[in-house]
């Protein structure tokens, strides 16, 4: 008899990528908070919070809408971009234009081995490969009827200091335009 799995691989997929998530927002002092059914629906899976102060508007606080993948299945790389199917459903919502928020698509890239996707030792912690980020706003509308190939610039390492990189645009009510 063998042994079932409480998580699928989808399941555990999803559950590293919210880890992953919480991990660099908590690095960049940021708080994080996973979005309920109702937002999911709306293409969010979390809320960054951001509060800090910007020399030339002051103390300000915002909030970034992130919409979390993963896949283990090695992202082909394209003139220095990844190239990532998603439904063209949540293609749709990501491009939205006209909301005040910014929002993020964040893709885990997992190691294609299960065993690999997390280590841990007395010293570390670590989830492996890494995270990308997307915005896909202004993204022109597609003809397509299931899925929608994006691009995400290999630079785009979701990272800490990537993260904060971005905050002077976004509370400056600048807008983090998809370059197709």
């Amino acid at each position: 008899m063998g042994l079932t799995l409480p998580l699928s691989s989808n399941d555990v997929e999803s559950e590293l990528s919210y880890a992953y998530l919480h991990a660099i927002a908590a690095a960049a002092d940021c708080g994080c908070t996973v979005a309920g059914r109702i937002p999911d629906g709306m293409g969010v899976d979390a809320w960054i919070h951001v509060g800090d102060h910007f020399p030339a508007l002051g103390y300000r606080k915002f909030t970034i809408e992130v919409q979390l993948k993963a896949t283990a299945t090695p992202m082909t790389l394209v003139r220095n971009r990844f190239a990532y199917s998603i439904p063209i459903e949540q293609y749709d919502k990501l491009r939205m234009t006209g909301g005040e928020s910014t929002t993020l698509l964040v893709v885990l890239q997992l190691p294609a081995l299960r065993a690999a996707w997390c280590r841990s030792s007395p010293r570390s912690l670590a989830i492996q490969q890494a995270a990308y980020w997307l915005s896909l706003y202004g993204a022109p509308d597609s003809p397509n009827t299931t899925t929608q190939t994006v691009y995400i610039p290999k630079s785009n390492r979701f990272t800490p200091e990537g993260l904060k990189a971005l905050f002077p645009t976004i509370v400056g009510g600048g807008k983090i335009h998809y370059v197709p």
